[in-house]
């Protein structure tokens, strides 16, 4: 996907492109995240869904165009999520 290595190239109708696919991908992740924080006992699963949450924004959220995204969009998010990307993506 375009963007991924620059955010800030893209022209204005690939940035709302790329705006809506990686703010599904990362609403999806924070709902994920919130619904096992909320609705799993301690143990073996949770910890297996968290990590497989862990997983997944490290794939996806890697790369620099998405980090510049990230930045631009941050503050929609909720503060567990916004800790969850700073400790799954190095640089962030």
């Amino acid at each position: 996907m375009r963007g991924r290595a620059s955010y800030a190239s893209l022209s204005p109708e690939d940035q709302v492109r790329f705006d809506h696919v990686y703010h599904r991908l990362l609403t999806t992740v924070e709902t994920w995240h919130f619904q096992v924080l909320e609705t799993s006992d301690p143990g073996p699963y949770r910890d297996e869904e968290l990590r497989n949450i862990g997983e997944v924004i490290r794939r996806y959220c890697q790369y620099p165009g998405v980090i510049e995204y990230w930045r631009s969009w941050d503050g929609m998010f909720k503060v567990e999520t916004r800790q969850l990307f700073v400790e799954n993506v190095h640089g962030a």
